[in-house]
């Protein structure tokens, strides 16, 4: 998978980008800091992806890495690709 498409850009897969999971939402990732959507003079960093994107990514194939404490509600899942 070279390219990943959110609502109607298509961006591209870098080293270092990533998918995250809050526990409420599944969001892809900059790894690098660069901007993937300006918002006036604000640029974001992430993007919340739809289900149906969910479905074409293949998890097994990518490194998982959990950060914080389930019984906390701290814990984030992130799949780097």
């Amino acid at each position: 998978m070279k390219t990943i498409k959110i609502g109607r850009k298509t961006h591209e897969i870098k080293k270092g980008d990533y998918i995250l999971f809050n526990q409420a939402c599944y969001q892809f990732c900059a790894g690098d800091n660069r901007g993937l959507k300006m918002e006036g003079y604000t640029k974001c960093t992430s993007l919340v992806m739809p289900k149906s994107r969910l479905k074409e990514i293949d998890f097994n194939n990518m490194k998982k890495v959990e950060v914080g404490n389930k019984e906390e509600r701290t814990l984030l899942i992130r799949w780097y690709f």
